[in-house]
């Protein structure tokens, strides 16, 4: 009589339900702390998207204010005449939105689009022949937040 091989069954490899209720935890943290950091993006995203926009701004009313002649200047609508301008005059306002092509829109008038106030402070320098100009502004979105660029326009 032949007999029957004996088949012995080993115990299937698997995984313990605390192990996986461990492994469950440590992706639970792991992506908790991934979301946890999207917040701190978008906010350096914003701050990015206003120092680019404020150092464009800087730009295109920097240049404004270099162009010939340098005593009287047509600034975005206002008139201004550099000779004059010092630390005691009124600080010029001026209103900036960015519409969709991207190019700064430039104001001396506040609008609803307007995203930005632009205030110019100018300081004769020693020599007579050019003033120091400051350039803060302030976010509308944002208004703790300031960004401030300085020029030397001369202004004979």
């Amino acid at each position: 009589m032949r007999t029957r091989p004996v088949i012995r069954f080993r115990p299937l490899a698997a995984f313990s339900l605390i192990e996986t209720m461990a492994a469950l935890m440590i992706v639970t943290f792991s992506i908790v702390a991934i979301l946890g950091l999207f917040p701190i993006g978008f906010k350096q995203a914003s701050a990015s998207i206003l120092e680019t926009h404020g150092a464009q701004l800087a730009h295109y009313i920097f240049a404004t204010l270099r162009t010939p002649p340098f005593t009287e200047v047509d600034c975005f609508g206002t008139t201004l005449d550099l000779t004059t301008l010092n630390t005691t005059t009124t600080p010029v306002l001026l209103y900036a939105a960015f519409p969709v092509s991207g190019v700064p829109s430039i104001s001396p008038t506040l609008t609803d689009d307007s995203l930005y106030t632009a205030e110019l402070h100018f300081q004769k320098l020693s020599g007579g022949d050019a003033s120091k100009v400051i350039l803060t502004l302030f976010p509308r979105h944002q208004p703790s937040e300031r960004l401030h660029f300085q020029s030397i326009i001369r202004t004979f």
